[in-house]
């Protein structure tokens, strides 16, 4: 996959969080796709179990825009701003990309 598809695929990924639209929004991920979340210690391992548990989260994110991506080969990432309730926040997002 050559660069600008996947940064493609990453804004894409991103605009169907904006739009909240689950599907989309997880196309992005392997069948066997890892999720981990350092700041609790959590690994959601499959897409189905992130999408499922995506979808049950009580907190919708708005305002969703890419500020910048960097990346090369099979290391990429994305800088995120989103809107929160009582809170604006910027954080990034590690991805690992495969050619499957």
């Amino acid at each position: 996959m050559n660069e600008d598809r996947i940064c493609a695929a990453i804004v894409a990924h991103w605009d169907a969080s904006a739009a909240g639209d689950l599907e989309d929004e997880h196309n992005i991920y392997a069948e066997d796709a890892i999720c981990d979340y350092p700041q609790s210690g959590e690994r959601i391992v499959g897409r189905l179990n992130l999408q499922t548990l995506r979808g049950h989260h009580p907190v919708k994110l708005s305002g969703i825009r890419v500020e910048r991506i960097l990346g090369r080969t099979d290391v990429w990432i994305a800088e995120i701003h989103h809107h929160l309730p009582r809170k604006d926040d910027t954080y990034s997002k590690h991805y690992g990309i495969s050619e499957s």
